[in-house]
């Protein structure tokens, strides 16, 4: 049987992971000595609005972005005991390099999805230009940034979803029955 194509998996959770470790040492290294203050050290994670709903059709891809999320949740407490900010983007479906087969999927049954990235990189500055956040979500798309509200004050994340089915995609289980109707049998 040959090996499957595992790159997913190692850009979105080993990549992050090593990352991650990465920017823990980093941030304890002594600063230039500066007569400002010294903001706290930034990590922004790039997780995923499909690391908050089930969605079956890419497991890749959806159990990695789950493995981002859950390395922010963890990070996030860690970091901030040392005096530094972790924080995480949640884009929606956004056309990449990585997603082509995703967007097609979304594509053929009318489903939003991002083209650009013009509100993750707004979401991004948003979370690292105020030094009073940490431990917060912003979802970035299809049309909009809103919190998903997954914080260090034990919300889990349901509120932003509430949202996100209300208001940004209502007819998500319909474009959801769609793909698994298309995608029925084969797999992913």
């Amino acid at each position: 049987m040959p090996r499957k194509d595992t790159s997913t998996w190692a850009v979105n959770a080993v990549g992050l992971s090593h990352t991650t470790k990465l920017a823990q040492l980093y941030f304890e290294l002594p600063g230039a000595d500066a007569p400002a203050p010294r903001r706290p050290k930034s990590l922004v994670v790039f997780a995923s609005l499909l690391s908050y709903i089930d969605f079956p059709n890419a497991v890749a891809y959806t159990g990695s972005k789950y493995a981002a999320r859950g390395l922010f949740r963890i990070a996030r407490d860690l970091f901030a005991q040392r005096g530094h900010r972790v924080n995480a983007v949640a884009p929606w479906l956004t056309r990449t390099p990585m997603t082509p087969d995703l967007v097609a999927l979304f594509e053929s049954v009318g489903c939003p999805f991002t083209e650009g990235t013009d509100l993750a990189v707004r979401a991004c500055l948003r979370l690292d230009g105020d030094d009073g956040v940490n431990g917060r979500v912003l979802a970035a798309g299809p049309d909009r940034i809103f919190d998903m509200q997954d914080d260090l004050e034990g919300k889990d994340g349901a509120k932003g979803l509430e949202y996100f089915y209300g208001q940004v995609m209502p007819d998500w289980t319909v474009y959801l029955g769609k793909m698994r109707e298309i995608t029925m049998g084969s797999e992913h």
